[in-house]
């Protein structure tokens, strides 16, 4: 997971656009919850092509949450980062509805990976099998704080890292082996909310982990790479060839950490530990 930045797409006009009853989708979504809860709601607007594309602008073919290039496998899952129709309290209770009146709200939509998306089961390679994913999950530190009608706040609870919100590199960090951890630190409520991320979002499913540590071979062979050729360049100042060496090879290894990179965060980690980049 990078921080990615909302304001590279400007807010989807259709987000905003009165229907034929000269009401706005978020007014259409307050007033029906707010007068007929209990009915079954037909939510449209937020699935528009020109939210998906605003989408794709600000993450590019990423999950805003694992960094999967979900664009090579399925279309885009755009996400509730609040969920909007019920919400599943770590209880097992079911709060309905949700979050309605951000239904359509540009700040509460992502886009996501079905894996990170759906609260499902994975396998270990022991055959054990873990439940994974965000589905309709949103714990806070105080779940009796949770913003239940349009002009509460529940902000100052929020566990899970908003990647549009927070950086966080401030929060994870992950391992040659593509294993991801807390970062270490002393703030007790910042590793609380690195752990619970990696669990809400599954950053620790057993393909998602194989999946990083492929790339993290290709890293540090890149880094190696860079090494040889700085090593020929001291033992060779004067041989331009090994500079324009090292050159390309630097590039090479920026592109894997180039924000449209997948596992961008993962490949950062590796490189700003071998001393090419400053730490976060």
């Amino acid at each position: 997971m990078i921080h990615a930045h909302r304001a590279r797409a400007k807010r989807p006009h259709v987000l905003d656009r009165p229907g034929k009853d000269g009401r706005t989708p978020s007014q259409r979504v307050k007033d029906h919850f707010t007068q007929q809860p209990e009915k079954p709601y037909d939510w449209d607007t937020y699935f528009h092509s020109d939210v998906k594309d605003a989408l794709y602008a600000v993450f590019g073919p990423k999950c805003a949450y694992c960094e999967g290039k979900y664009a090579a496998f399925h279309a885009m899952i755009v996400e509730h980062f609040r969920p909007k129709g019920e919400v599943l309290e770590e209880d097992g209770m079911r709060l309905r509805p949700g979050y309605f009146w951000l239904a359509v709200d540009w700040d509460n939509l992502l886009a996501s990976c079905i894996d990170c998306n759906s609260w499902r089961y994975h396998e270990l390679d022991t055959g054990e099998r873990i439940r994974r994913g965000k589905a309709n999950r949103f714990p806070l530190s105080d779940p009796t704080k949770r913003a239940r009608a349009p002009g509460d706040d529940d902000e100052a609870y929020r566990l899970l890292i908003d990647p549009t919100r927070d950086d966080p590199a401030q929060f994870l960090c992950f391992t040659d082996r593509g294993i991801v951890r807390p970062r270490q630190t002393h703030d007790s409520e910042r590793q609380r909310r690195a752990e619970v991320s990696i669990d809400v979002f599954g950053l620790d499913r057993p393909e998602l982990v194989d999946r990083r540590r492929d790339l993290a071979i290709l890293v540090l062979d890149r880094i190696e790479e860079v090494r040889f050729y700085a090593r020929l360049c001291e033992d060779y100042p004067n041989d331009i060839r090994f500079a324009a060496k090292k050159e390309q090879a630097l590039a090479k290894l920026a592109e894997l950490t180039h924000e449209s990179a997948e596992f961008s965060a993962l490949a950062r980690d590796l490189v700003r530990e071998r001393g090419f980049l400053p730490p976060p």
